[in-house]
């Protein structure tokens, strides 16, 4: 017969049918199998202030290398999720105040935002060129809280990531 009705080709040996057929009717529990088991590496238990912080982190750097690519429309998400995260982050901003990467990222987008409007508009697409207008407009309404940290920013940038996050 066939492979479909389960019985063994005769280029098949007895041993290999048997193998196959204890395969087949072995149940697959991957849930059952601990991943902790197969890696050798500790699960790292991070601050619940620390994860905040590398999220904001990963927003301002993804800016940042958007920024570089004058991609306006992927930095309006950005910015967008960058808030979000911001917003999750309200117990540790009230303790600690406002994170020094996100300041760092106002100033940047604002910098940015001003150099584009030198820019010739006709060069940019359609979406990019109207993301453009929406994140100048979004920016100025944003910043209007945080305007005393940029302004302290502004006088004595500090470029590490670490210090005063």
């Amino acid at each position: 017969m066939s492979r479909f009705w389960g019985a063994a080709d005769d280029s098949e040996s007895d041993e290999e049918s048997v193998v196959s057929s204890e395969e087949k009717n072995k149940p697959e529990f991957d849930y059952l199998r601990s991943s902790s088991s197969e890696s050798s590496g500790k699960r790292v238990v991070v601050s619940e202030r620390e994860k905040r912080l590398s999220e904001l982190r990963k927003y301002s750097t993804e800016i940042k290398n958007l920024l570089k690519i004058n991609d306006w429309n992927g930095v309006q998400t950005n910015f967008e999720l960058l808030n979000k995260e911001l917003t999750k982050a309200k117990k540790m901003v009230e303790k600690s105040g406002v994170p020094v990467c996100y300041i760092r990222t106002l100033v940047r987008l604002e910098e940015a935002l001003k150099k584009a409007a030198d820019l010739d508009r006709k060069s940019l697409s359609s979406v990019n060129a109207k993301a453009l207008n929406i994140m100048k407009q979004k920016l100025k309404k944003n910043n209007t809280p945080y305007e005393a940290d940029i302004q302290k920013y502004k006088e004595k940038p500090i470029e590490s990531g670490d210090e005063g996050d």
